[in-house]
């Protein structure tokens, strides 16, 4: 898990960036938990008038990408608010996987059941003819 933050246009003191970037590496490891390794997310918080930006890319391994922004009047808000859409975009992503497997598992289930019940009219042998 990587996960690089980076400020454009903000007035912080180190120790405030400091503290962001801990909040968010802390909220992002939880969320990182369910993405398969290796994992590159680039984080950018930037300020446009008195809005607070934070931009996230998450990409992991198999080619997915996760990207959201969020504005919002304060930079702990707006951390928060993008770990949390991450949170939903990828359970939302889990849970379709998980939807497809186990639908075709009921089908696959149901036509294997209707299969073994024609094999077995299939196998029946036929009387056969004495030499």
């Amino acid at each position: 898990m990587a996960l690089e933050v980076s400020f454009r246009n903000v007035e912080l003191t180190e120790e405030e960036r400091d503290e962001l970037k801990q909040r968010s590496t802390r909220k992002f490891a939880k969320v990182s938990r369910y993405l398969k390794d290796p994992i590159e997310a680039y984080l950018v918080l930037h300020q446009e008038k008195h809005r607070h930006v934070a931009e996230l890319q998450v990409h992991a391994a198999g080619d997915r990408y996760f990207g959201a922004k969020v504005d919002t009047n304060d930079w702990v808000s707006a951390v928060d608010g993008i770990m949390n859409k991450l949170a939903r975009t990828v359970r939302r992503h889990k849970e379709r996987g998980s939807k497809k497997r186990r639908g075709n598992n009921v089908e696959v289930e149901a036509f294997v059941a209707d299969l073994s019940q024609d094999f077995q009219l299939w196998t029946e042998e036929a009387p056969r003819a004495q030499p």
